[in-house]
């Protein structure tokens, strides 16, 4: 946390086929974020989207304070687009939030209030998500494996939604990309996170990208990850991973 001066939180959003979402999810953020009278910078990743969420991106983009996008050349998977997005954070918070608006942006004001009383990182808890049968088994399994992998409780109704502290995404950022899967890194990083619960809503438009395919392939991703991650250290080039970047220079 800065000494003096205004505080400045990043929110990342990994963006995957968004296009007719990504105008309200800046809006709200901005608004937020304006509310809490804090400095903004809103990340947003395009990981290869195949609609026209990059052209909407940097249509609205002048209208949205602090907005740094980034486009991948190519699919890499949202944990890596994370990765992007916190390799270039500069915030004293970091926000980590998925681009459909199934997470709640006005969260981030009880995220904020909370983290800065204590001084800790906080964890969305999605009481009211309603997945598919197979997926609530297999994210159970999942994670009470990396619980045991890790030597830390994983709660299944916890993913990457939450607010976290400076030094724990320092710590995050030195990790290997390699399997690289963000609810395992930022466990590792600070350990136990508290959790706050909150309502899930429905998707902005269309259906999830998330194949039973994709499940298993993320859960054996995590797995790796979670056995591989000790002594790893990342090497990152931004130059490798984007193809195409909008800045609006105009706001801090």
């Amino acid at each position: 946390m800065p000494d003096n001066g205004p505080i400045t939180i990043t929110v990342i959003s990994p963006v995957f086929n968004n296009g007719s979402g990504i105008a309200a999810l800046l809006q709200q953020v901005q608004d937020v974020l304006s509310a809490l009278q804090v400095v903004p910078q809103i990340i947003l990743v395009d990981d290869g989207s195949a609609d026209h969420s990059w052209e909407e991106i940097t249509r609205i983009g002048p209208s949205i304070a602090g907005l740094c996008a980034y486009r991948h050349v190519r699919n890499m998977g949202q944990h890596q687009a994370i990765y992007t997005g916190l390799q270039l954070a500069k915030g004293d918070w970091v926000v980590v939030m998925d681009a459909d608006l199934q997470d709640n942006p006005a969260y981030i004001a009880a995220f904020f209030e909370s983290c800065t009383k204590r001084q800790r990182s906080i964890l969305a808890n999605r009481h009211t998500k309603k997945n598919r049968p197979y997926y609530v088994i297999s994210s159970y399994l999942l994670n009470t494996l990396l619980s045991a992998l890790v030597g830390l409780r994983m709660h299944y109704r916890t993913g990457n939604f939450g607010m976290f502290m400076r030094s724990t995404i320092d710590k995050v950022r030195s990790m290997s990309p390699h399997n690289f899967y963000f609810p395992v890194a930022v466990r590792l990083a600070e350990g136990r996170i508290e959790h706050i619960d909150v309502e899930f809503r429905l998707r902005y438009d269309g259906d999830s990208s998330y194949t039973f395919s994709k499940h298993i392939s993320l859960a054996l991703q995590a797995i790796r990850f979670a056995m591989s991650w000790h002594g790893r250290k990342g090497t990152f080039s931004v130059d490798e991973r984007i193809q195409e970047r909008y800045i609006n220079s105009d706001h801090p």
